[in-house]
């Protein structure tokens, strides 16, 4: 019997049935000690407000939509993100964040999973592809030299150590602010040459307004 039992927890904790394990009961213990919890909401309000003041040229026009409690939603729980959609096509977004467990990263596995990783993203809605795989072969190499991954569904992503970045003289929260915008750019890019290569182009390039609107809407 306790051999059945046994294989039933088992099967509970695969499917994240079985509500808070022992495990999960020491890492909510170090977690609520040391008082992080209270801090994540207003460090993805920083991060975004920064980006959306930063990136002042070089990008078209993308949009926030997200509520706040859905940055832990999605993917698997294992991952603290926000993220904007790119409006001439808005089933296509860019994502940016930390993953704590990258063996599940929007269903692909991420070397280096055991570490904090700060993260973009080029996503797009199950009803759709990245248009990665349309892009020209040489600027594939060039993006894998640059750190650039493809993952399954043509989405890319692009990873950095949290430790590494916690090391700059800056702090952890500026330094993630910078890698970041200095990666969304680089995804624009990408995301900008993908949707060419569907025929389709951006109308309209607004140089002198904020390119990333930071405007939060609840989702319909």
């Amino acid at each position: 019997m306790r051999e059945l039992a046994g294989q039933f927890q088992a099967f509970l904790e695969g499917r994240h049935m079985n509500g808070l394990t022992k495990t999960d009961l020491k890492i909510l213990q170090t977690t609520l000690a040391g008082g992080v919890v209270p801090k994540v909401e207003p460090f993805f309000d920083m991060v975004r407000k920064e980006l959306d003041s930063q990136l002042l040229s070089g990008l078209r026009d993308y949009e926030f939509k997200v509520r706040e409690k859905e940055r832990w939603e999605k993917p698997s729980g294992h991952t603290i993100w926000d993220w904007c959609y790119f409006m001439p096509e808005p089933k296509l977004y860019l994502g940016w964040g930390l993953t704590g467990d990258a063996e599940d990263f929007f269903g692909a596995s991420l070397r280096d999973s055991s570490d904090l990783l700060a993260f973009v993203y080029i996503g797009a809605m199950s009803e759709m592809a990245v248009p990665s795989e349309r892009l020209p072969d040489g600027y594939k190499q060039s993006l894998r030299a640059s750190q650039w991954k493809f993952l399954d569904g043509g989405a890319l992503t692009k990873t950095q150590h949290a430790a590494e970045l916690a090391t700059k003289p800056e702090g952890f929260t500026q330094a993630f602010i910078k890698w970041t915008a200095e990666s969304l750019r680089e995804a624009d890019e990408i995301l900008q040459r993908g949707y060419a290569t569907l025929g389709r182009t951006v109308l309209k390039r607004r140089s002198t307004s904020k390119l990333l609107r930071g405007r939060a809407r609840q989702a319909q």
